[in-house]
């Protein structure tokens, strides 16, 4: 796929939608409980140097994202579900993106990203959110990032530059103020759920040590 393909596929009428996760059969976890941390960009340090420990020790672990309503990109650990790692519908019940984001864990510049989610199944289309979004934070990247392509009749990739991802996505005119959490100080959401006896919801707030609050929706990451 070209460049030009990539920016026709993005500015097609119609292509903003939020997905919904796909209905699958599975077989429950018999350990129901779970701790999940999600970060944004401005705070994703944390997630990254963790991810950097882990694979030091030999874990397959990455990134996965999702693009909620409000255009924030959310972060998570990237491996098989369990207890601290979610599934993509774990972070929202809807979204304009999902995938993955690979990261060099020396410099910490993003290298690569998909779209794949196989509980969103999202398009290539919504690659423009995610990128549009990394570029107007500034998020430091190698000179080219690859992006895998996923397609019906087999997977593609392309590379781009800076340059050709803002040209891309210029189209969606995110700036900075599109990408505040509502002037929140949230830093990490952290959703906590301690077995079918118990629920604890709390968030960790900037500045602060933890904090428990009134309990939250079951997705609190979407309105």
């Amino acid at each position: 796929m070209t460049l030009d393909q990539l920016k026709q596929l993005f500015t097609n009428p119609g292509q903003e939608h939020l997905y919904t996760p796909k209905l699958r059969s599975h077989t429950p976890r018999k350990d129901d409980a779970f701790d999940y941390k999600f970060y944004t960009l401005d705070n994703c340090q944390e997630l990254l140097e963790e991810i950097k420990r882990r694979k030091s020790l030999g874990e397959a672990i990455d990134v996965r994202y999702l693009v909620d309503k409000n255009n924030i990109l959310w972060l998570a650990k990237e491996g098989k579900p369990s207890r601290t790692i979610p599934r993509h519908k774990d972070m929202g019940i809807n979204c304009k993106a999902a995938g993955n984001l690979y990261f060099d864990y020396e410099t910490l510049d993003l290298v690569r990203l998909n779209h794949s989610s196989g509980d969103f199944e999202p398009d290539v289309n919504s690659l423009m959110w995610p990128l549009a979004i990394l570029a107007a934070k500034a998020v430091p990247t190698r000179p080219e990032v690859i992006v895998d392509i996923i397609l019906q009749d087999g997977n593609q990739q392309i590379t781009l530059t800076k340059t050709e991802i803002s040209d891309a996505t210029s189209h969606l005119s995110i700036n900075q103020d599109d990408l505040s959490l509502a002037n929140t100080d949230i830093d990490v959401v952290h959703r906590e759920f301690e077995g079918t006896k118990k629920r604890r919801y709390s968030l960790f707030e900037k500045g602060s040590e933890r904090n428990n609050l009134a309990p939250l929706p079951l997705f609190p990451l979407q309105v």
